[in-house]
């Protein structure tokens, strides 16, 4: 049957370029119309919950020019996402109002709307600027379903599982320049989302802890009301001296607490890490590479940390002697003190490679550099250490 005569204030000879089945109610159903054939940019959106006897207005606040099409979320049904002219607007209060979507998305005509139904992305597809993805819109559908968030403070939102997976440089063209048009792929790692209820002028704090509750990584991320989402590149710290910087080690399979704090708030959550289905190695391998890639860490920390401390020797060696320039009678007390500074730098050059070093200086064998080699030589493989890096160790 024909039910577009009832539905309210629309201009006859609308054209109707969407019309979408609800996947959580038989009775529902929405439709966008559009007339800008005729000079009409109004927006007309509206639905029905009784097959479309009578039909609510979903466009009267918040949308700017016609529009291309509405999408429901397949999960939560508030949720809406709407295709305009210039570009993309939200609803998580099942169109009651709408926002219009900035991050990465330019407000460009959005043509079409379709949500992954395994990464639970939302991808669009735009008139004359490409298609867009935007990763794991599950934190919308958590702000659509308990509308107390926007109350909270702080909270740590679902968070999609994190996969692991080999890359490597693709074949072919190294530099194209203009000639081709590559996208960004989605950032590896964990995508950690939070809300934030409040201003706030600090930091948040993000710490990863693993299930037997000991800090794996920690780091700084933003405090915008609304949702934040950073990035944990599923890697553990390393050692933080002044000698070459290495990549933290990437943590085992399995689920790890996520902990934010902001100020006096705090909430936690989870993420599960997932091996790359495509890598056929044993758990006891990867166990066994991940144990000697922590003893690899242990001995690049403990070197860091003799590094440190030998650094602060010879910086509180010239504070004494600085004090003693002034003072008469010292000079025999300058003299070991600048022995002591002698030893210590002499003692500091034998182990590590430090400033004095420009380029090609024969140095490689230095024990600060040395140490660091079985760290390289892992990394390059998920497979369990060979023999050769078992000697290295």
């Amino acid at each position: 049957r024909n039910v577009g005569d009832r539905i309210p204030n629309v201009p006859r000879g609308t054209w109707a370029p969407h019309v979408e089945p609800s996947a959580h109610d038989v009775r529902t159903a929405y439709v966008v119309l559009e007339d800008h054939r005729r000079g009409n940019w109004l927006p007309y959106v509206y639905k029905t919950d009784d097959l479309g006897d009578s039909w609510k207005i979903l466009s009267d606040r918040g949308i700017d020019g016609f529009v291309h099409v509405i999408r429901e979320d397949t999960v939560e049904p508030n949720l809406l996402f709407l295709g305009t002219e210039f570009g993309l607007r939200v609803s998580v209060d099942g169109g009651n109002s709408w926002m219009h979507w900035t991050h990465g998305v330019p407000p460009a005509p959005v043509r079409d709307l379709r949500i992954h139904p395994r990464d639970h992305d939302l991808v669009l597809g735009t008139h004359g600027r490409g298609a867009f993805v935007i990763d794991d819109i599950r934190p919308l559908r958590e702000s659509a379903r308990d509308p107390g968030l926007a109350d909270e403070p702080l909270r740590v939102l679902p968070m999609a599982p994190a996969q692991k997976y080999e890359t490597a440089e693709a074949i072919g063209y190294r530099s194209v320049g203009h000639a081709m048009m590559f996208g960004e792929n989605r950032p590896y790692g964990a995508l950690i989302n939070y809300w934030v209820g409040r201003e706030s002028d600090a930091d948040a704090q993000i710490e990863i802890l693993d299930s037997r509750g000991e800090s794996v990584h920690s780091f700084a991320g933003s405090t915008e009301v609304g949702v934040n989402r950073v990035i944990w590149d599923l890697r553990r710290v390393v050692g933080r001296g002044s000698g070459p910087e290495l990549a933290g080690i990437e943590v085992l399979s399995g689920t790890y607490t996520v902990r934010v704090s902001i100020g006096d708030s705090e909430s936690t959550g989870t993420v599960t890490v997932l091996e790359d289905p495509r890598v056929d190695i044993s758990v006891q391998s990867r166990i066994a590479k991940f144990d000697a890639l922590e003893q690899a860490r242990s001995m690049i920390a403990d070197m860091d940390e003799a590094q440190r401390r030998l650094e602060g020797m010879i910086e509180s060696t010239d504070v004494v002697l600085r004090s003693l320039e002034e003072r008469p009678g010292s000079e025999e007390l300058e003299e070991e003190g600048e022995a002591l500074k002698g030893t210590l730098q002499s003692l500091l050059e034998s182990l590590f490679t430090g400033p004095q070093c420009q380029g090609i200086c024969g140095r490689s064998r230095l024990p600060a550099n040395t140490v660091r080699r079985p760290m390289n030589s892992l990394g390059n493989s998920p497979a369990a250490p060979t023999g050769n890096e078992q000697v290295m160790l």
